[in-house]
């Protein structure tokens, strides 16, 4: 669906669902340098489930216009800005890597309106190599190699897709590589600088699920627990053989532990 924010045409994945009674509308937010079609498969199965869903991108990002937002906290009142504009009151979030960042800061200004969370790859700090954001500020190749090769685990290298015919390493590759020029290097930047993850944790009132590949070399699960000691009700879930881009590497088992943080009846 389209719609429009800060004059700007916006889209996302899924749909508003009218009386849509108890089942909660659920947003998902993308990581860096990609856009809603990371959750394709989470997005299918919930808005079959007859709930409300959106799988928004970012503007300058998959198919939203605007120019880019350069920091966690812009993004944060930016989709806040988007769901005032649906009408959304209360609503679940998830959130993979920036996506995850972002998706705790809304929690943090939202207060109850948010009412579940699912944080996926999250770390706080998010601090990002100087090799890769430099390389990134570039716009050079070598910049989603690095994030494609450090951002497996080690089942991706031999395959490990369970649908034949597709590359889990591969298919990464070129979500990236349609991103527009400078998107990567905003969003990692925008990670990297990101201060407020500890502030905005204590103020999170959402049930929260961290949840986290167990071969994260990029954020790896002992980066989340200064997080878990913040947010009042949160809990750490660990997903085997999987890195950081758990919803390609292992999707069954974490579309399994969304559905656990995000699909229940308010």
């Amino acid at each position: 669906m389209y719609f429009e924010v800060d004059g700007e045409k916006i889209y996302s994945a899924g749909n508003l669902v009218a009386n849509n009674g108890s089942k909660p509308v659920i947003v998902l937010l993308h990581g860096a340098g990609m856009d809603s079609s990371a959750w394709v498969y989470n997005t299918r199965y919930f808005s079959a489930q007859g709930c409300s869903v959106l799988a928004i991108d970012f503007p300058n990002h998959g198919l939203s216009k605007g120019g880019f937002l350069t920091s966690i906290e812009a993004m944060a009142s930016w989709v806040l800005r988007c769901l005032d504009a649906l009408g959304v009151d209360d609503f679940s979030v998830g959130g993979h890597s920036m996506g995850a960042l972002v998706a705790l800061e809304i929690a943090g200004l939202a207060g109850k309106r948010v009412k579940r969370m699912a944080l996926l790859g999250a770390g706080f700090p998010m601090e990002v190599s100087p090799a890769l954001l430099d390389a990134a500020s570039k716009d050079l190749r070598s910049a989603k190699d690095m994030v494609v090769l450090w951002g497996h685990g080690s089942d991706a290298y031999k395959g490990g897709n369970t649908v034949a015919g597709i590359n889990i390493m591969k298919s990464a590759h070129l979500l990236l590589e349609r991103s527009l020029p400078g998107a990567l290097f905003n969003d990692l930047n925008a990670c990297n600088e990101y201060q407020n993850g500890m502030i905005a944790a204590g103020n999170v009132c959402a049930v929260t699920i961290i949840i986290s590949g167990k071969d994260d070399k990029m954020t790896p699960p002992r980066s989340s627990m200064g997080l878990l000691e913040e947010i009042k009700e949160s809990s750490l879930a660990i997903v085997e053989k999987s890195g950081h881009m758990l919803l390609s590497e292992c999707p069954e088992a974490v579309h399994l532990k969304l559905k656990e943080a995000l699909f229940q009846l308010k």
